[in-house]
């Protein structure tokens, strides 16, 4: 091989190479119609799906159904893929999406998902309890209360976080599961999920946990 074409194939390498770890982070939008890039898009191997599924009542998005993930799961289900369930009302434990994420716990085993949630969000033990035994691979919970037009005046079960924690643990250890992490964020997460302008563009990294994170036992 003389050295122009040594030098085109390194330059060609170089261009095919990724910054080690990179994540393209996406979101899809409740009113949007659920498309997702292909990789050859965000350049990168590993993706990060934020996932508005309910709207402000509570009703979930039309796309988000079994084609919807059969599709996904066809072009991505051999990649490292992280789904997360966005704090819109209701959507932690709406009965679509606990159905949605047993089955791709089932079927993409390797797939992280992370469920996002508000405090008052847990305000009755069946919902403890429904949360301790979900197929998440970590319930990141926003150290607030709703907006007063989210909340409706709902009562919260747990006057503090730890507190919280104290319950979804103890329902965890009754059934015996190790899953899902419990992890702690600050009121300033809220931030992360804001309305965009263009939601199912990629956008910046998720809201980091905070320090003070809290393991099932």
């Amino acid at each position: 091989m003389d050295v122009s074409a040594q030098t085109d194939e390194r330059l060609a390498a170089q261009k095919r190479r990724r910054p080690p770890g990179a994540v393209a982070e996406t979101d899809v939008s409740f009113d949007g119609n659920g498309i997702v890039p292909d990789q050859d898009q965000v350049g990168t191997e590993s993706i990060s799906l934020t996932l508005y599924v309910t709207n402000e009542h509570g009703d979930t998005a039309q796309w988000f159904d079994d084609f919807w993930w059969t599709e996904l799961i066809r072009r991505f289900g051999n990649k490292p893929i992280t789904v997360q369930i966005a704090p819109t009302p209701d959507a932690l434990l709406h009965p679509v999406v606990i159905h949605q994420i047993e089955m791709l716990f089932r079927v993409a085993p390797s797939w992280r998902i992370v469920g996002y949630a508000y405090r008052d969000d847990f305000s009755t033990p069946p919902l403890v309890e429904a949360a301790a035994i979900s197929a998440y691979s970590e319930i990141r919970i926003i150290d607030q209360i709703r907006s007063e037009a989210e909340s409706l005046g709902r009562a919260t079960l747990a006057s503090s976080i730890e507190e919280l924690f104290g319950c979804i643990r103890r329902a965890q250890v009754k059934v015996g599961a190790t899953r899902p992490i419990l992890v702690r964020l600050p009121a300033s997460a809220a931030r992360s999920f804001e309305p965009k302008s263009n939601p199912e563009s990629p956008k910046p990294s998720s809201p980091t946990a905070d320090q003070t994170s809290v393991s099932p036992i």
